[in-house]
Parts: C-alpha cells; structure tokens; sequence
C-alpha cells in the first residue's frame, strides 16, 4: 500500500509533530510504501516556505500537486488538517482522502486571525470537506464540532483517541534524572507547547506566581511561538526570571526526561482538541493540572492523576498543584492511565482498508 502523508505545520511541542512522527513511524514499520510531505527536516517532500504560515503551504502544496510535481498515485492520501485536501478538488484521484482533525481549529483561529481570514479558512476546510472520504476526529468534543460546524455532508467521521510512543515516555529512575538536571531540592512546573494565545499564557504566568510565594518553585517552558516576547517581558516584570527556564523546542527524549524531573504539568489552555501532551505526561508518571478543554475530561481523574479546573482561578490552579507535589499517590495513579500509539495505529489502519492478509499474499499493492 502506497501512502501519501501531508503535515502543514513545521515543527513544535505538542499533538501535530507527535502524531505525524509516530504515524510514520509505524507505518514505515508496517511495511506501507510512505510518502511524507511538509516544511520540516524529515520530509520526503519538503515544502520551503517563506513565513512559515499554514496559507503559504496549501498554497505553495496545492501549486505542486496541480503541476503534478508531487506523486498522487497512490492508495491513501492522508492529510494533518482538511483544509490540506484542497487541491484535490480540482486534481483528480482514485486515492482515499483522509484528513485528521486534531482540535476546534477555528476558536484558535479567531484568536490569532482577523475575521475575513478566519472565514476564508472556514470556507477552504467546509470545499476540502466535501471531497474526504473519511475524517478522523482525535476526540469525541472534535468530531462534534465539525458536525457542527459544517452540518453533516456525507464524510464519515470516526474518533481515533491519540495513543502515546510508551518507549519513550514512561518512568524513569526519578531521582537519578532530578539530580542529573539539579533540581534535587526544586518544585518543578512544566509547561510543554506553543506559545501562542489559545494556550492562555497569563493565566500559566498568575499560577506559577502564586506557587512561588508559597515554595521553591522552577518553571521550564518547552516550545516556541508568536507570544515568546510577550511572555519573557511578563516573568521580567514579575521578578520571576530567577525561577524560570527556557528551553526552546526540544526532541521526545528530552522531552520525557523533563516529564519525569516535574512534579506536575500545567495545562491553561482556552480551547484544545486532544492534547497529547497530556498522555505523554501521565505516561511518565506525571500528574497533571488542566482547564477543562477538548478531550482532558477522559484522560485526567480528579483527584487520581489530576485536576481540571474552571478557567480564571489562579490560586485554585495553584493550590491543586501544591496538592499533587504533597502527594506521591498521584504519580502512582498517573502510570495506568495511558495506552500506546499502536492502538491508535491498528484503527488508522482500519481506516485506510489495510489488509495485512492480502500484504503476505502480495495484495495492498
């Protein structure tokens, strides 16, 4: 079986870059004959691009697919975002078009956008829509909000919850790790993601400023993003810098080990789809404390691994916080709650009529 696998974001910390690098993965060990296309380093097709905008790439993909610069024949076209399956109104296929819809896209739009862009967007996603054979939605709360959004229109619409890479996020020898970063004495609060609007990022900064006047607390921020300036200018003039670290983006691995050194994983979001940060988080054992959006609600048990809280308390954000650095039970509930990516990857693979019979006999081309 041939695959043609599309990503429009570049790189960062968070779902996107996760589910893209572990579907590849596995499915390049499945043995499927994978194409990959983007603007970051891994692809087989690599998009360059001038802004680094998610508009300039389904323009600059939607120009080479039309010129036939980019190979088509396949069996499966699998897109990050629908809005990807654009050129394939015009550009015709016997491929199965599969798009993903990792979270409520246009609430993040309209925080970043102005309104006429946000309807364009709309209006792109609403055509490419009416072209997929079928979506995958990363979350129940995602696939109700493209029902929606567009009303039905025939697209097949399945919930594939996002599993997590277990060999590489899991428990780790904690203190080993602690004294490896020296943090040996340190509360540490991690927040993994972009820097962005929809993460609500004050609300992140007034959390960490209360758990600071209570106790020796360290902040590492994983990631990048549009609001980074904005963010160092607010920890500047709370005179928090002394307590906070920027890492910038970093890979799984670093990423894991960071998981096991914290004591808990702050989640301020104003909208999300399926954070997988959150999985990966509890895959290692982390407690995490998150405002109730997207998915969080099947993933975090209050009381047992987590807390999800209403947005707009900071001190209640940070008191739940302190709550689970007191107490080791949470870390021990944390540690059964997560299942692997290749569960995730058995019903994508559902999805695009794989047969691993037919496979053995020469079949899936």
């Amino acid at each position: 079986m041939k695959v043609l696998l599309m990503d429009i974001m570049v790189v960062g910390v968070g779902n996107r870059p996760t589910y893209i690098n572990n579907l590849l993965s596995a499915a390049r060990d499945e043995g499927l004959r994978t194409t990959y296309v983007s603007a970051g380093e891994r692809a087989d097709v690599r998009i360059n691009l001038w802004t680094g905008s998610d508009i300039e790439f389904l323009i600059r993909f939607t120009v080479l697919v039309l010129l036939g610069r980019i190979e088509t024949d396949v069996d499966i076209i699998h897109a990050r975002r629908i809005v990807t399956l654009f050129p394939f109104i015009q550009k015709q296929t016997d491929a199965k078009l599969v798009a993903t819809c990792p979270g409520h896209l246009t609430d993040e739009l309209r925080m970043n956008h102005s309104r006429p862009f946000v309807w364009l967007y709309d209006t792109i996603e609403s055509l490419a829509l009416r072209i997929t054979d079928e979506v995958i939605a990363m979350s129940d709360s995602c696939r109700e909000y493209l029902l929606e959004k567009h009303s039905y229109q025939g697209t097949q619409i399945r919930t594939i919850p996002v599993g997590v890479d277990t060999d590489v996020f899991h428990p780790m020898d904690r203190k080993q790790v602690r004294n490896e970063y020296g943090v040996d004495t340190k509360n540490v609060l991690l927040y993994a993601g972009r820097f962005s609007r929809v993460k609500n990022l004050p609300l992140l900064i007034e959390v960490f400023e209360a758990l600071v006047e209570e106790d020796d607390w360290l902040l590492v921020l994983a990631g990048r993003g549009e609001c980074e300036d904005e963010l160092r200018e607010t920890i500047s003039e709370r005179s928090l810098s002394s307590n906070t670290e920027f890492v910038g983006y970093i890979d799984h691995d670093r990423l894991s080990e960071l998981m096991n050194v914290a004591d808990c994983l702050a989640l301020t979001s104003k909208s999300e789809g399926s954070p997988n940060v959150v999985r990966e988080a509890l895959a290692c054992g982390l407690p995490v404390v998150s405002t109730d959006v997207g998915d969080v609600d099947t993933i975090i048990k209050n009381d047992e691994n987590g807390f999800i809280l209403e947005e707009g308390s900071p001190q209640r954000f940070a008191q739940s916080i302190l709550t689970i650095a007191a107490e080791q039970s949470f870390r021990s509930n944390a540690k059964s709650t997560t299942t692997g990516f290749q569960h995730t990857f058995e019903q994508i693979l559902e999805v695009y009529d794989y047969d691993r019979s037919a496979t053995e006999h020469g079949g899936n081309r």
